[in-house]
């Protein structure tokens, strides 16, 4: 049901978080235009160890953070990604569901558009 509480037990990533800001919802994210505009912290690497070592690339907001993830970043650097928004961690699936929302106010590359949708 949208809105509703994750279930006592699941493994959902935004225990405690603000249900106005972050919303977990069946392997679904959802952000308000706030939160795309938001300043963000991108981690990149082949795994999660990697992604940490190789530190945090500043964005002025999360929507370019998402935007250079996905269409410039090579595709195994996504492996361990993460974005970090204020004391939010992102990993790899909620930033791909973020990207294909229909609230993203920024414009998708087709050939990326495609390809995202299609690697699931």
């Amino acid at each position: 049901m949208p809105g509703a509480p994750a279930a006592p037990g699941s493994a959902s990533r935004f225990q405690g978080d603000s249900p106005a800001r972050f919303e977990a919802k069946t392997k679904k994210t959802t952000m308000t235009n706030q939160d795309y505009l938001a300043r963000a912290e991108l981690y990149l690497g082949s795994d999660r160890k990697s992604a940490t070592a190789h530190g945090p690339r500043g964005f002025r907001t999360a929507a370019n953070a998402l935007r250079f993830a996905i269409e410039e970043a090579a595709p195994v650097s996504l492996r361990g990604a993460r974005l970090k928004i204020g004391d939010k961690l992102l990993a790899r699936a909620d930033m791909l569901a973020l990207y294909n929302s229909r609230r993203y106010p920024l414009a998708r590359k087709t050939s990326v558009k495609n390809a995202v949708s299609t690697s699931r």
